[in-house]
């Protein structure tokens, strides 16, 4: 029989190895438990709890003393349902449970969790305890929401603006795309993973490719225009850095920049004519005195300068039996053919009409200049064929050597009182200046006393050549022109008399003459018919120019604003203030001004900038070869929209042909004078025209 078991005897050394060894294990875990950052509990087999840290009694709201020996459904009871199957899953399988999420209701709102379920055995495998590890992720779980909240409205935004968007990473590949974007690469395939080299071959290596680059590697937001080969478009692109790439937003400005294009052209081909001779291309007036002037400043440095006045023997026969355009085109030859006989170093200008200036330094000996006149007038004489037909002119030559401190006035001074030794000659030649030279000069002056003598002897005269309204047809205003026919019964041209005027100081007696007659005549017409009269730059100098004209307006009763005052750019090379306070103070009182040869001479655009002007006159080398000349044509265009967006009237000059006529109907110019509308005519045959509409 064996004995019965004493209750007090100790435990076996096996037994007791296993409880210290069990307890060595708890007591590491304990200590675990009391140290760790986050959420620690372990649960018995009955789901009580057996420990908790703080950082778990705080997250269930209970002091750690409260917990133990509780179970999870007295603590926990809202998440009960939930986190005993794994709890009990654990016991049983031996099996850790990761990640597991879980969310408990609270009074401010769902607490979102994840839950580590880990197994505590024995020696012997068996589990006796499960260790269980919170994870409160609300805040990660509600930054994520909103996250994706934002990235979705980020979303619509991009897909709703009007702008192309395209997102590329820090190795250029396409991470999105919106709707705009995709539509414009089509077909081209784009999505994300695509690399931008993909979708657009040619910029990488480009402009815009550099561009990009230079963004991505400073950091610094940029804008900027760019051509993509690949779409032929103009893209305007707003490019900014990202933290993984990127944000590029563009949009297709091709129309835009077409039409900066076509305005660019049009504007330099309108500043390119202030400086040019728009039939020949040649440098205009003003234009040739600026390259004068410095050519003779620079004599002491860069040799000797010498000038050639050229005028055409027999150009006006051609213009007569041929037509304007024949004379054109044979000017056009003339240009051509000086360019090759003066070389790269020389300046040449069409002075106006048929008369060239060219200016050379370094050959300043009178072999080498003769030499090289010589070969102008035989370059010049070989015949032109145009229109089918053989022309033949010839050109007379006067040369000026330039000595030191002459000025670039005196010098073509000379050079014209040589031309006229030339013509005296018998034209086809060529003559120096010279001192002594005076039979030319003595011509010039015995016109100067003839013009002092023309307005006793009643040898001045007007006609008026009519001005019509594009948009009725109908007679909208006359320009009086001046007429001289000397006692020989010879006709002066206009543009002699002028000068003359001018350089005599007739020009007041003169114009106020020219201006008193006018106004008279336009008395006798209907008041809406408007006046226009030429008047001299030196004229608006004077300084009783505004007193007379307000003078001759009361004297002849016609309103002022029915006068319109016809100016030449040369007023730009006068006092600038002077000559726009004179005419400020006429515009004030009515009077109109207008611009006459727009186009043609220095410095048209400055003139619009610097002074006031009702209407501007296109001058006619634009309207004569419109029908032919497409350049010409755009031009114009650009001209009359130039003038309509700056609120001023334009007139055509030089109408000859319907179609030039119907051209300007298109193109909206307002008004229009020419050969085929009317030629000038005398005062009672305007009134006589004018009663016949």
């Amino acid at each position: 029989m064996s004995k019965a078991a004493n209750p007090t005897s100790k435990p076996s050394p096996v037994a007791q190895t296993r409880l210290l060894s069990l307890g060595e294990k708890l007591n590491r875990l304990h200590s675990a438990f009391l140290s760790a950052p986050i959420a620690l509990c372990l649960i018995d087999r009955d789901l009580r709890y057996v420990e908790v840290n703080e950082r778990m009694a705080r997250l269930n709201g209970r002091p750690i003393e409260a917990h133990i020996g509780r179970t999870l459904r007295e603590i926990v009871p809202d998440i009960a349902d939930i986190v005993e199957p794994a709890y009990r899953q654990v016991l049983a399988t031996g099996c850790p449970i990761e990640s597991c999420p879980v969310t408990e209701p609270t009074e401010s709102g769902d607490r979102f969790l994840l839950v580590n379920y880990d197994p505590v055995k024995d020696e012997e495998g068996n589990t006796v305890l499960v260790g269980a590890a919170v994870f409160d992720i609300t805040t990660e779980k509600k930054a994520l929401a909103e996250a994706r909240v934002s990235a979705q409205r980020l979303h619509d935004v991009l897909e709703s603006t009007s702008d192309n968007v395209i997102l590329l990473s820090s190795h250029w590949q396409i991470t999105y795309v919106n709707g705009h974007a995709a539509r414009l690469f089509a077909p081209r395939i784009l999505a994300p993973g695509q690399t931008l080299q993909q979708l657009l071959p040619d910029c990488v290596d480009s402009p815009a490719g550099r561009k990009l680059a230079e963004i991505s590697a400073t950091r610094r937001a940029g804008s900027f225009d760019a051509y993509f080969a690949g779409l032929d478009r103009w893209l305007e692109l707003d490019v900014f850095p990202t933290s993984d790439g990127l944000s590029v937003f563009f949009r297709d400005v091709s129309d835009r920049r077409q039409a900066e294009e076509d305005e660019r052209r049009a504007q330099d081909k309108i500043a390119y004519l202030a400086s040019h001779d728009s039939l020949t291309g040649l440098a205009n007036r003003g234009a040739f005195y600026s390259n004068l002037d410095r050519l003779l400043a620079g004599m002491e440095t860069d040799g000797e300068v010498v000038l050639l006045y050229l005028d055409l023997d027999g150009f006006k026969a051609v213009n007569d039996t041929m037509g304007h355009p024949a004379g054109d085109a044979v000017l056009v030859a003339v240009s051509e053919r000086l360019r090759q006989c003066t070389g790269d170093g020389a300046l040449v200008s069409r002075f106006g009409g048929d008369e060239f200036v060219i200016a050379r330094k370094e050959c300043g000996r009178r072999p080498d200049v003769g030499a090289l006149a010589d070969s102008i007038v035989t370059a010049l004489s070989v015949g032109y064929e145009v229109e089918g037909q053989l022309v033949s002119i010839g050109v007379s030559v006067g040369i000026a050597l330039a000595v030191r401190g002459v000025t670039g006035d005196e010098l073509v001074r000379q050079a014209d009182i040589a031309l006229y030794a030339a013509k005296a000659n018998g034209r086809r030649s060529y003559r120096f200046f010279e001192p002594k030279l005076g039979e030319a000069m003595l011509q010039h002056q015995l016109r100067k006393r003839e013009l002092a003598q023309a307005l006793s002897r009643q040898e001045l005269y007007l006609d008026y050549q009519p001005i019509f309204d594009l948009k009725t047809g109908r007679i909208a205003a006359f320009e009086a022109l001046l007429r001289w026919r000397n006692a020989l019964s010879a006709a002066v041209p206009v543009d002699s008399v002028i000068a003359i005027a001018e350089e005599t100081g007739l020009i007041q007696s003169i114009g106020e003459w020219v201006l008193q007659e006018a106004c008279r005549e336009a008395a006798l017409w209907p008041e809406h018919i408007a006046l226009g009269v030429n008047v001299s730059v030196l004229q608006i100098q004077s300084r009783g120019f505004g007193h007379t004209v307000r003078r001759i307006l009361t004297e002849t009763g016609i309103a002022p604003t029915r006068l319109f005052l016809e100016i030449t750019e040369t007023v730009l090379f006068v006092e600038e203030k002077q000559a726009s306070d004179a005419l400020d103070a006429l515009r004030k009182h009515g009077v109109r001004i207008t611009l006459d040869d727009f186009g043609k001479g220095y410095a048209s655009l400055q003139y619009l900038k610097t002074l006031k002007v009702d209407k501007i006159k296109i001058d006619q080398s634009f309207v004569r070869d419109a029908h032919f000349n497409a350049a010409s044509v755009a031009i114009l265009k650009a001209i009359v929209t130039l003038a309509q967006e700056l609120g001023i009237a334009t007139v055509a000059e030089g109408v000859e042909r319907e179609s030039q006529f119907q051209l300007l109907k298109q193109i909206k110019c307002d008004f229009a004078q020419g050969y085929f509308l009317g030629r000038p005519r005398s005062g009672s045959d305007c009134r006589i025209l004018i009663g016949s509409e």
